[in-house]
């Protein structure tokens, strides 16, 4: 299997129930996937965006949004997704932008895994969020509104910087969302002046988050049961209860990484085991090595 995504090459899958790993001898998972809590996964999608030399928009297993979401509140905006916000980063990665338009109007960037058979896993993004207020950068699996997980960055927080977890349908109390469904964390560290990774394992009856590896939150209610999809983006919609902003100049989310280990709903057999006999272990070492 390729070491990464060039979408100038022919063989760019990112996913594959046998990986090749090099380390200081190359080393097949063809029996699957073990992480840090002994869970094991089949399957995997590993992105490296510091590898790419062209546009997402021109690699077939990634949907590049182009889509308008009308505003939902009195004084809010519409949420424009623009495929001209996907770009490659000078330092490496890619960037979601948002940016202000000359008529006064904002465009959002958003991306998401052409498949969409993920059912339970570990999915890791290595992301540097936005020091422009007024935005909001999510990292998410979604199959509609009323399955969904997301942790979402709100750049309008600071000292301390904050992330929400949360789990679609959301539960509310007196019109408060509820800490069933939902939870605003503080953050101990600036995540806009470094990459930090964002991370949620779904289970059957639970999500787990955690943050450079640090457990931080379970949530055990309302967990999706369906197979979808794996999104990030970066909008903005002027809410002064939740985005803020609009943003006074573009802001700029940046992802090196998008790590998934997971189980396909469109699997039919197990891991063949017929070169390792048993599963690679995940860890902070193995991602960045493979």
């Amino acid at each position: 299997m390729s070491q990464g995504q060039r979408p100038q090459n022919n063989n760019t899958d990112p996913t594959s129930k046998q990986k090749t790993i090099n380390l200081s001898e190359a080393v097949v998972c063809d029996c699957g996937f073990e992480d840090e809590n002994h869970n094991l996964w089949t399957d995997v999608w590993y992105a490296d965006y510091g590898l790419y030399k062209s546009s997402l928009q021109y690699d077939p297993h990634y949907l590049v949004m182009d889509y308008t979401v009308g505003a939902k509140h009195k004084d809010t905006l519409a949420r424009v997704f623009s495929p001209s916000n996907v770009k490659l980063t000078h330092e490496g990665g890619i960037t979601l932008s948002v940016k202000q338009n000359g008529d006064g109007k904002y465009t959002s960037a958003a991306i998401g895994t052409k498949r969409n058979d993920f059912l339970y896993g570990t999915y890791r993004a290595r992301m540097k969020t936005s020091n422009v207020p007024g935005t909001v950068a999510a990292f998410f699996f979604y199959r509609n509104d009323t399955s969904e997980i997301d942790i979402e960055s709100l750049s309008r927080f600071h000292d301390p910087y904050k992330t929400y977890f949360a789990i679609q349908p959301q539960i509310y109390d007196k019109g408060a969302a509820s800490p069933l469904t939902n939870e605003k964390h503080d953050l101990q560290f600036n995540p806009t002046e470094d990459y930090h990774e964002y991370r949620f394992d779904w289970l059957p009856d639970s999500v787990k988050f955690y943050i450079d590896g640090t457990f931080v939150r379970e949530m055990t209610t309302n967990i999706p049961d369906s197979p979808g999809r794996i999104l990030l983006n970066h909008w903005t919609d002027g809410n002064p209860y939740f985005s803020g902003g609009p943003p006074t100049e573009n802001a700029d989310l940046k992802v090196s990484h998008l790590n998934l280990f997971f189980n396909s709903s469109e699997s039919k057999s197990p891991p063949s085991c017929s070169k390792s006999k048993t599963p690679c272990q995940i860890s902070g070492k193995f991602l960045m090595a493979i």
